[in-house]
């Protein structure tokens, strides 16, 4: 079954994501490369600059990316009586 444009967008978009939220933890901002990034993520380069930008547009999003699935692990806080304290408790749980 052939896939949708859509389709075949998010999940380049997200192979580049999974690719550059290893490449920033383990060598930092400074020591990841969008080249290597896309050559990883079996993309074009240009690919990587159409969806983000640049590297601070792509680190942007990864750490988007992250803070969200923190949210949905931890659900809503806002109505807790101490937030910080059941935050800290939900993310060390996460991690």
């Amino acid at each position: 079954m052939p896939t949708s444009p859509n389709a075949r967008s998010d999940a380049t978009k997200r192979r580049i994501l999974d690719v550059a939220r290893r490449h920033f933890s383990s060598v930092g901002f400074e020591g990841t490369s969008t080249r290597a990034i896309a050559k990883e993520a079996e993309s074009n380069h240009s690919l990587v600059v159409y969806h983000f930008k640049n590297k601070t547009g792509l680190w942007k999003a990864v750490m988007d990316d992250l803070f969200d699935a923190l949210r949905l692990h931890t659900g809503n806080t806002d109505t807790d009586p101490d937030p910080v304290a059941t935050l800290r408790s939900r993310a060390r749980s996460f991690v």
